[in-house]
């Protein structure tokens, strides 16, 4: 929930290129079973998803209301397979969207 917040210079993804950051297994690593065994095999300059408010398939009901987004690097408030109440926002300076439902399974007033 957030609710009545300034939200300022928060969101690192920007319009360019996607470009994010790749994980691949690694046998070499000799950790404890049931561990990841997992190296970095691209890092990434532009990762996906890292928006100022983000919803990302949350289970419960959330609710963005009352505040104001400025600069941003490309979305705003964004919702990805969520229940959200988007209302009374104020984004500015998005330079790809303000408000953004990125799967079209979202519900809940925007």
């Amino acid at each position: 929930e957030v609710r009545n917040a300034r939200v300022e210079h928060l969101g690192r993804t920007s319009t360019d290129l996607i470009d994010s950051t790749v994980m691949a297994p690694d046998g070499d690593l000799n950790f404890p079973p049931g561990q990841a065994k997992m190296i970095v095999s691209h890092q990434g300059s532009n990762q996906i998803a890292r928006y100022a408010v983000h919803a990302h398939h949350s289970l419960v009901e959330a609710y963005f209301s009352g505040n104001a987004v400025l600069p941003v690097g490309r979305d705003g408030m964004v919702a990805h397979n969520s229940r959200v109440h988007i209302l009374d926002n104020i984004v500015v300076g998005a330079n790809g969207t303000g408000i953004f439902l990125e799967d079209g399974t979202e519900t809940g007033p925007v």
